[in-house]
């Protein structure tokens, strides 16, 4: 993921394709360009959205789809167009298209957890800076601790299961598993289900881990997203300070500078080292703001 906050949008890269999402925060607005890497295959959507405080939330809906070459549209003005679809794209038709289409035109809950936090930082009338930072912390922690609650019942487990990870997310699992049978493959998965998914995942659980099963899933690219926008809006990184011991890549140490200043006063004075001085600091604050 890159957040470029010149263009206000968020960039997401593969090897099979690209995905945009240009952000419009005075009209409450966003685009989201897909393009197939190499092919000349794009669509784009429009979605108008609002931010509510209390609770904090974001909700979104469905304007505007067209795909093209050829154009073709979707959606105009909120308004599935059912017509040009069953004319142009019967496969789509068949696969549910169009009712998919009708559930997204109306207004529901913002998924998509790293627009979520972008969204909500271009919206300070909302969320103070700090506000901001506290709710990006609290999400943090909140799958930080959810995790812990689920690997210490999971290494309590007698039967080999482990917190595993792949391709698609995290699971509950046994490492190197081959099943003798597809009667002991469905009997392993209601024992994971019955004593994991439901007791950890489930909100009315004794033993919720305070973390859905698709937060579980994704936990690891959510807690990426986080981290980088914790990073970017952190006020050590705005301020442009470096932490810890000083090196080449970003300046001379003290020491050289002030040697410099001495060699230069033995040699041509005092006012000489002092202009010096002078001149550098107004330049360095110059180029700092």
């Amino acid at each position: 993921m890159e957040i470029d906050d010149e263009g206000q949008s968020l960039n997401f890269y593969d090897d099979f394709a690209t995905e945009v999402y240009k952000i419009f925060p005075e009209v409450k607005t966003y685009e989201r360009h897909f393009s197939i890497n190499d092919d000349a295959f794009f669509a784009t959507q429009k979605y108008e959205y609002k931010v509510a405080s209390d609770p904090l939330s974001v909700s979104e809906r469905l304007i505007e789809s067209f795909t093209e070459p050829p154009l073709e549209y979707e959606v105009k003005d909120g308004v599935v167009l059912e017509s040009e679809i069953k004319k142009n794209d019967l496969l789509q038709l068949r696969l549910g298209k169009i009712e998919d289409l009708k559930k997204i035109v109306k207004w529901q809950k913002l998924e998509n957890n790293a627009l979520l936090y972008y969204i909500l930082s271009l919206h300070p009338e909302v969320l103070t800076k700090n506000e901001y930072r506290r709710f990006l912390r609290e999400a943090q922690e909140k799958l930080k601790s959810g995790l812990s609650l689920v690997e210490a019942k999971v290494k309590q487990d007698d039967t080999g299961l482990e917190v595993l990870e792949d391709e698609h997310g995290r699971q509950i699992w046994y490492k190197d598993y081959k099943p003798a049978s597809d009667a002991e493959f469905k009997k392993n998965i209601e024992y994971v289900e019955k004593n994991y998914y439901k007791p950890l995942f489930e909100e009315k659980s004794k033993e919720y881990s305070g973390i859905s099963k698709d937060e579980f899933r994704a936990s690891t690219r959510m807690l990426d997203v986080l981290a980088q926008f914790l990073e970017r809006d952190s006020p050590h990184k705005k301020a442009g300070k470096i932490t810890g011991q000083e090196s080449s890549k970003n300046g001379f140490p003290k020491w050289v500078f002030i040697i410099s200043l001495l060699v230069i006063a033995y040699y041509w004075g005092i006012w000489t080292a002092v202009g010096i001085l002078v001149l550098g600091t107004a330049l360095y604050l110059l180029f700092k703001s």
